[in-house]
C-alpha cells in the first residue's frame, strides 16, 4: 500500500485509508490516557524519594504532549490536498463537541454530581468559546483555516515551503527550547506549523534510507533521553530547588525533543506496512471521541479521584497493573460509546447535515468568498 504519496493532486485525493497511520492514531489516544493517568490523578511523589512507581507515572507523563502532536501531523498530512471548506465536517465536528459537552454535564446533574446552572448551560452548550476542551477547541479554529491554509502552502515551491518550514520551526521551537520563551507563538500557531510539516511530507514524501522500525527506534531513544532529563534535573533540583520546577522542561509540546520524538513516530509509522484492516480503522474513528468522552472536566475528575481513587494507590506496588488495567478500560468503553454514538445518533443526523453544508457552501460561492479554494 503507498503511504508516501511523492507529488501531485490526483494521489492526495484517491489514497485509501491507511491502516498503519489508523493504528498510530490508536496508539496516540492509548497514550494521552495514559498521560492523563499520570496528571491528574494528585500523585505528589516527595522530592528526595524515587521509586518504581515515581519513576513510570514521571515517564509515561510524556505521552499526552507527544500525541497532541501526533493527531495534528495526522490532520496534515490526510488534510493537505483537501479544496474547498468542508462544512459538511465542521458542522459534524461541532455537533459532536457540543453533544458530549452538553450531555455529559445532564448526566452529572442528573446523578447529583453537578449543581444545575443557567450559567453552566451555556457554558457547555458553547464548547468551543469557553474552551471545554483545549485541545479541541484549538483544532476546531485550525480547522476553520484549513483551506486558506492549503491554498498557501500548496502556492509555494519545494524551497519556499522548506524556507517557510525552518523559520517557524526555528523561531517556535529552537528558540523556545534555548530560552524557555515562547517567541510570539501560541497554541493555534504551533498547530499551523504541525499541520504544515505533515503537508510537506505528503506533498514531496519522506526523504531517508531508515526504516520504519528504526524510525520508531530513534524516536523512543529521544522519549528515553527526555525522560532522562526529568530524573537528572529531579536529582538536581534536591540541591538547587529553582531546577525542581524545570524538571519537566523538556516536555512541553513545542520543545524540540518532543518535537523530534513526535516526528520520528509519525514518520515510522509512515514506512511501515499495514494492510487495509477494517477493525483498525473503525476503533481508529472512534479515537476523538475517546478524547471527549474521558477527559470531559467532570469525567476527568471522576474517572481518576472518586472512581478509581488513584491517589490512594501512590505506594501501591501494583501501580503498574492498576496503570494498564485503568488505562485499557477507559480506552475499550470510550471507544464503544463513541462508536454508538456514531451509529445510532450520527448516522441518522448525517443527511440534514450535508444538505446544510451544501447549501452554506453554494451560497458562500455566490458571493466569491470561496472562490478557487
Amino acid at each position: 500500500m503507498q503511504t508516501e504519496p511523492a507529488s501531485g493532486k490526483e494521489s492526495l485525493h484517491s489514497a485509501p485509508r491507511q491502516s498503519n497511520l489508523e493504528l498510530l492514531r490508536i496508539l496516540a489516544m492509548a497514550l494521552i490516557v495514559a498521560g492523563h493517568f499520570c496528571a491528574h490523578s494528585g500523585y505528589d511523589f516527595p522530592a528526595e524519594q524515587y521509586s518504581f512507581n515515581r519513576l513510570w507515572v514521571e515517564f509515561f507523563a510524556i505521552g499526552g504532549n507527544i500525541s497532541v502532536n501526533i493527531f495534528v501531523l495526522l490532520s496534515g498530512y490526510f488534510r493537505i490536498g483537501a479544496r474547498g471548506l468542508h462544512t459538511a465536517k465542521l458542522i459534524r465536528l461541532w455537533l459532536q463537541l457540543f453533544f458530549y459537552s452538553l450531555v455529559i454535564y445532564f448526566v452529572f446533574v442528573l446523578t447529583g454530581k453537578a449543581p444545575l446552572s443557567f450559567g453552566e448551560i451555556i457554558r457547555r452548550a458553547l464548547p468551543v468559546s469557553f474552551r471545554q476542551w483545549w485541545f479541541a477547541s484549538c483544532f476546531f479554529v485550525m480547522t476553520l483555516f484549513v483551506p486558506y491554509l492549503n491554498r498557501l502552502l500548496k502556492s509555494l515551491n519545494r524551497k519556499q515551503y522548506l524556507g517557510l518550514l525552518l523559520l517557524t520551526g526555528f523561531c517556535w521551537s529552537l528558540l523556545p527550547t534555548l530560552t524557555g520563551q515562547l517567541f510570539e507563538s501560541n497554541q493555534l500557531l504551533w498547530f499551523m506549523f504541525l499541520y504544515s510539516l505533515a503537508g510537506y511530507l505528503r506533498l514531496y514524501g519522506l526523504k531517508t534510507r531508515l526504516t520504519g522500525g528504526k524510525l520508531i527506534a530513534l524516536s523512543a531513544l529521544c522519549a528515553a533521553a527526555a525522560f532522562a532529563s526529568t530524573v537528572l534535573l529531579g536529582m538536581l533540583g534536591m540541591k538547587y530547588p529553582y531546577l525542581l520546577e524545570k524538571r519537566f522542561y523538556f516536555y512541553e509540546i513545542y520543545r524540540l525533543p518532543l518535537l523530534a520524538v513526535s516526528l520520528l513516530l509519525f514518520a515510522g509509522f509512515l514506512r511501515i506496512q499495514v494492510r487495509p484492516n477494517r477493525l483498525i480503522n473503525t476503533v481508529a474513528s472512534a479515537m476523538f471521541g475517546v478524547y471527549l468522552i474521558h477527559d470531559h472536566p467532570y469525567v476527568r475528575y471522576f474517572l481518576w479521584l472518586d472512581l478509581f481513587h488513584n491517589m490512594d494507590h501512590i505506594a501501591d506496588p501494583l501501580l503498574f497493573f492498576l496503570f494498564l488495567g485503568e488505562v485499557s478500560v477507559i480506552l475499550a468503553a470510550c471507544t464503544v460509546i463513541e462508536l454508538l454514538r456514531i451509529h445510532l445518533l450520527e448516522r441518522k443526523y448525517l443527511p440534514a447535515v450535508q444538505r446544510l453544508a451544501g447549501a452554506l457552501d453554494k451560497r458562500l460561492e455566490q458571493k466569491g468568498l470561496t472562490s478557487g479554494l
